[in-house]
């Protein structure tokens, strides 16, 4: 069942320090999920991840992502130690470059 795979997903990473899957969602209404971000290591020893996001078409350019991601990034070098974070996006989806 889907809803068992993802608590059981998203706490396996919890339990190896990746932040990953975050839901993006409005404070008001917590159970309206739109989205996700996350973050997984592309390097441990060098305390490097990369960032990752989607976000529901109805919600683009209303700033949940970027919002979402700086939040992230912030846990990350504050709670994780990064050292470096890493994000690519399609040349077609400027408005994801944006977020970064």
């Amino acid at each position: 069942d889907s809803r068992n795979f993802v608590i059981s997903y998203a706490r396996s990473q919890y339990m190896q320090e990746v932040p990953e899957p975050l839901a993006i969602c409005p404070i008001e209404n917590l159970s309206k999920i739109f989205g996700a971000v996350g973050c997984f290591w592309v390097a441990r020893e060098h305390q490097s991840m990369e960032l990752g996001y989607w976000i529901a078409e109805e919600q683009w350019g209303k700033g949940y992502c970027t919002e979402a991601a700086r939040a992230l990034v912030d846990y990350g070098f504050r709670a994780l130690g990064l050292c470096r974070v890493h994000a690519a996006h399609y040349a077609a989806n400027a408005a994801s470059g944006k977020v970064m």
